[in-house]
């Protein structure tokens, strides 16, 4: 009699729910699916502020300026799309707040445009000539002259644009009232990184993001 009770409790088996396999098995679902929602979650909140931030950003109303070592990058309001950002440097005499010389790029249709702006009284007939890094130098003629001094508008070409960002400084040469030869240093810190962040912003109102 009591080896048939032993014999009953001995082979007598656990219910599955009762199982140690089942706890654990039913843990690691509920920690597996606590993971899924938090990181669904997480995307579905990162996605919700982007949308957001984009509905509600200040800068696709205004203009902006960033400065880059020795470049400034002014862009139009972002919803802006049919033109983009342009570049600007100024030299200044050292230690004071008088300006010798400005440069401007902007986007063109076909190609960038080089704006060159230097003070009154310099020659106007031989025009001024710039140069960047070791490259050679471009005769450009004035334009014309008025309030702010008298400007010079280039074509920026592929090469140039290669000597500016690969150069440290360039330089703009102007013929003084006695026909004497003025050089203007200015630098090229920075303007690399300026063209960079102008052409991925135009990707961006273009929507071409790559």
């Amino acid at each position: 009699m009591h080896l048939a009770h032993f014999s009953s409790i001995h082979v007598s088996q656990m219910p599955p729910e009762s199982s140690p396999a089942g706890p654990r098995h039913h843990l690691f679902g509920l920690v597996v699916g606590g993971l899924a929602c938090f990181v669904l979650g997480g995307v579905a909140a990162a996605l919700g502020i982007h949308f957001w931030q984009a509905a509600h950003d200040f800068r696709g109303g205004v203009p902006t300026t960033a400065y880059i070592d020795d470049w400034q990058l002014n862009c139009p309001p972002a919803s802006k799309t049919a033109t983009g950002c342009a570049l600007q440097s100024v030299v200044m005499r050292p230690g004071t707040n008088v300006t010798l010389a400005e440069l401007k790029i902007a986007r063109g249709v076909a190609a960038d445009s080089l704006t060159i702006v230097v003070p009154l009284g310099v020659l106007i007939g031989p025009g001024l000539a710039v140069s960047a890094g070791s490259g050679p130098a471009v005769v450009v003629p004035y334009t014309t002259c008025d309030q702010s001094g008298c400007i010079a508008i280039t074509t920026l070409t592929a090469n140039q644009r290669t000597q500016m960002e690969s150069g440290g400084a360039g330089q703009i040469t102007v013929e003084g009232p006695d026909g004497k030869q003025v050089p203007l240093s200015y630098s090229l810190k920075g303007f690399a990184d300026a063209m960079h962040e102008r052409d991925r912003d135009w990707r961006r109102r273009s929507g071409h993001w790559f």
